[in-house]
């Protein structure tokens, strides 16, 4: 047999199935690592026919997947620590609140769901963001005229959709896509194709639902967020039965229990900081758009500005 021809063994057909089952098990929104762990045990059994080596792979893959992807386990406990310290300051609502000024027709209210959606989750991933932008804008958006599922529509393409798929300012989806490509593929060129990509995906879907709802909209009333509140069935499922571990983590780092509906109850979430906490609250939901704007102009900078090295600020002298 000619040893440049590939055969495919066993072993890739016991992989197969395993990465099958694995997407079948996340269609199903279930947990992926018993699954996985079965895969691998098979798969090296079929490769190996030993299942000594088969038992111990699952330890080694476990160890391999730590170290390739500890940077990822690293960005969670971070953003998960910052989430929590905001909410707990409500530096989180301080950071939005502007924005419910600005929401003056559902047309408007569209836009600037799709505009902060996209702006936070860049930041702090859509899971963490959507609950927080549902909570404090959502409400806001449908008093003044835009119909739920319009808001529904803005938020997801938005988080879910632009600002996952590019994951330009954490940059844990490009650099796994570049690691997975070899070594010869760049984590920033993956980023800039794929923002531009997502930029473009996601601003004719934006569009394209826009004008495929915009009948529905109404003029703007307190008697839509009344008759939305009363539509509402407030779902008793934990927050580990919607999705994996680390996204329920994230996500309660800014849940709300319920909407902040009116002024009177933005006022009162807000004053439940005690007093020293006030001054804190207000300087952390300055600074933390001003760090992150900071961290963009880093990056985009050499960009711009073509003189400038991949890595300029690492050449800054040091005291």
């Amino acid at each position: 047999m000619d040893p440049t021809v590939a055969t495919i063994s066993a072993a890739h057909w016991t992989y197969l199935v395993g990465v099958a089952a694995i997407v079948i098990t996340m269609i199903f929104r279930a947990n992926v690592v018993v699954p996985s762990i079965v895969a691998t045990f098979c798969v090296t059994l079929a490769w190996s026919h030993s299942p000594a080596t088969a038992l111990g792979s699952i330890f080694t893959a476990s160890f391999v997947a730590a170290k390739e992807l500890f940077n990822i386990f690293l960005v969670i406990a971070l953003m998960t620590a910052l989430l929590n310290a905001l909410k707990e300051l409500r530096s989180d609502i301080r950071m939005v609140e502007p924005f419910r000024a600005v929401m003056k027709n559902g047309h408007v209210a569209y836009f600037v769901l799709a505009g902060i959606t996209y702006f936070i989750s860049l930041f702090f991933w859509p899971t963490p963001a959507v609950p927080l932008v549902s909570a404090v804008l959502l409400p806001a958006a449908i008093a003044a005229g835009l119909p739920p599922l319009a808001g529904a529509v803005a938020i997801a393409i938005a988080g879910q959709g632009m600002a996952l798929s590019s994951d330009y300012v954490i940059g844990v989806a490009p650099g796994i896509s570049a690691k997975a490509a070899g070594a010869a593929v760049n984590a920033a060129v993956v980023a800039d194709r794929a923002l531009v990509l997502s930029l473009i995906v996601g601003g004719v879907a934006l569009m394209l639902g826009y004008f495929a709802l915009r009948r529905h909209i109404r003029p703007p009333s307190n008697g839509l967020l009344t008759a939305w509140q009363t539509r509402t069935v407030a779902s008793e499922a934990a927050l580990e039965d919607v999705g994996t571990f680390d996204k329920a983590e994230l996500a309660r780092g800014t849940d709300r229990r319920a909407p902040i509906l009116s002024d009177a109850q933005l006022d009162s979430e807000l004053s439940a900081a005690s007093r020293r906490q006030i001054g804190w609250s207000r300087l952390f939901a300055v600074l933390t758009p001003l760090a992150f704007a900071a961290v963009i102009m880093t990056m985009v900078a050499p960009k711009i500005v073509t003189t400038l090295p991949p890595r300029w600020w690492a050449a800054w002298p040091r005291c």
